[in-house]
């Protein structure tokens, strides 16, 4: 019946009227293992997508809600958990750029100090470093952060040794020059 009409006494009248949805206070979860804090979610009735991301917390571990824990929710809404992969690893393979290197490969973490470097040998030739470019780059030294999120290469620099030939005199030579400067 459209607003404002009027009914007559007997008239039957149908009365719609809304409830309020029903709110369930959301636990914060974060911190709980990821499948234990989806089941517990599912239980009170939300809907629950688990996203993972590399975290330097414990892998399988809830670092984030969406919505946020500790807030009133309608049944039915869709949570969305980040869960830790833990911390990202990569494989850094050591390039000689022609001479030897004691280990072509290493797993580092992103985030953390590359640590102990191979050594590196060439004959002639002395060891400059790690490089992220064959030539050129930025050197990469034990304590530099690992940054690239990427399997990577680091080239191996080297500086050309001169070795002088020590110089012998005639000794021919000397004695005339000794000879002249005795006249």
């Amino acid at each position: 019946t459209p607003k404002g009409t009027k009914v007559n006494k007997g008239d039957t009248i149908k009365l719609y009227v809304a409830q309020k949805e029903d709110l369930v206070q959301l636990e914060n979860v974060v911190g709980l293992n990821g499948k234990d804090a989806k089941k517990k979610l599912e239980t009170a009735g939300f809907k629950v997508t688990i996203l993972e991301n590399y975290s330097d917390k414990p892998a399988g571990t809830v670092i984030s809600q969406t919505p946020t824990g500790k807030t009133e929710q309608p049944v039915g809404t869709s949570v969305v958990l980040y869960v830790s992969k833990g911390k990202q690893t990569v494989n850094v393979t050591f390039d000689a750029n022609g001479g030897k290197v004691s280990s072509n490969t290493k797993a580092v973490v992103v985030n953390e100090k590359y640590g102990t470097m191979p050594d590196a040998s060439y004959d002639g030739y002395s060891f400059d470093g790690w490089y992220t470019s064959k030539d050129g780059g930025q050197q990469i030294k034990s304590d530099t952060t690992v940054q690239t999120t990427t399997n990577h290469t680091l080239y191996a620099h080297w500086t050309k040794v001169v070795i002088e030939e020590p110089k012998v005199e005639d000794e021919s030579k000397k004695e005339e020059q000794q000879d002249s400067s005795e006249q």
